[in-house]
């Protein structure tokens, strides 16, 4: 993964969330690959795209060796999905929560497969 795939992913996530109006996530996402912070302008976001713009992430923070980053931000998407249960049900909570083990565990593997579970979850 190049410096510059990492920073594409970074500012995929910090515009959507900074369209939720949670600056401080996209400030520290914006911080892990240098790249300006966001204007928080257009339509709220999918919860699509965040999974798919979050779990890019992760996994660009692994295929460099981040984990404690990549477990960061797979913590944080826990932490969002986590908030819609009724919307989402439980299959998407448990999904990043693999994702946040996968990281900590430091297993790229076992990381490939939860994200692809979130790509399968958010077509």
């Amino acid at each position: 993964m190049s410096a510059e795939a990492l920073a594409d992913r970074a500012a995929r996530l910090a515009a959507a969330v900074a369209r939720l109006g949670d600056d401080a996530w996209a400030e520290r996402v914006t911080g892990l690959a240098g790249v300006s912070p966001p204007v928080r302008e257009g339509v709220r976001p999918t919860y699509r795209e965040i999974a798919h713009a979050g779990t890019g992430l992760v996994a660009a923070l692994a295929d460099v060796e981040r984990w404690d980053d990549a477990a960061r931000e797979a913590r944080e998407l826990k932490r969002f999905f986590a908030a819609t249960p009724d919307e989402l049900g439980p299959v998407a909570i448990e999904a990043f929560d693999g994702l946040l083990a996968a990281s900590m565990a430091r297993d790229r593997d076992e990381l490939e497969d939860f994200v692809d579970l979130v790509e399968a979850l958010f077509p």
